[in-house]
């Protein structure tokens, strides 16, 4: 992150408010649609199950927690988005913005709702992607982000091909 983000986030997380932001992604779908507005509570230490907001490659990724787990000496959260077939790659827990406690349905505030059943292969999918991606921290956070990126792009191409009906490309 650059110094301004990383002074921006560290102001609001010792603030402990809450904000609101828009998704505009549908890695959340179909618990929280894109365009829909959710509010992020600044500083909240997420547990497993909770949709968090954090600084990635796009500004502020909202996806749900599948542990916190620490490899060499560090900590990391480990995340997901609903609608993905792969984890994430991991998170420094400073890059954690906040919980995303409720999104904005109409005009009423509901809580974030549990992740949806997924089919067997996302699963499946999910849990080697995770598996993979956690042990190569134990080889160097440079592994990680890689085993992270090869993981996303074979589901995508699983994925494509299952709902073609065809070969993966």
């Amino acid at each position: 992150m650059t110094q301004p983000v990383t002074t921006v986030v560290t102001l609001l997380r010792q603030a402990a408010s809450d904000i609101e932001s828009e998704l505009r992604g549908s890695s959340m779908a179909p618990a929280l649609m894109p365009g829909v507005r959710i509010r992020i509570r600044c500083g909240a230490e997420p547990r497993a199950g909770d949709v968090v907001a954090y600084f990635g490659e796009s500004p502020v990724i909202a996806h749900r927690v599948i542990s916190r787990i620490r490899r060499r000496g560090a900590a990391y959260v480990m995340t997901s988005g609903d609608a993905n077939w792969f984890c994430d790659a991991p998170i420094a827990p400073d890059r954690v913005l906040g919980v995303v406690t409720a999104y904005l349905d109409g005009a009423t505030w509901r809580p974030v709702p549990a992740p949806p059943p997924t089919p067997r292969l996302a699963r499946v999918w999910s849990r080697l992607s995770y598996w993979l991606v956690a042990t190569s921290l134990f080889m160097s956070d440079r592994y990680a982000m890689k085993a992270s990126f090869l993981m996303s792009e074979l589901a995508r191409r699983i994925q494509r091909s299952a709902f073609a009906g065809g070969a993966p490309s």
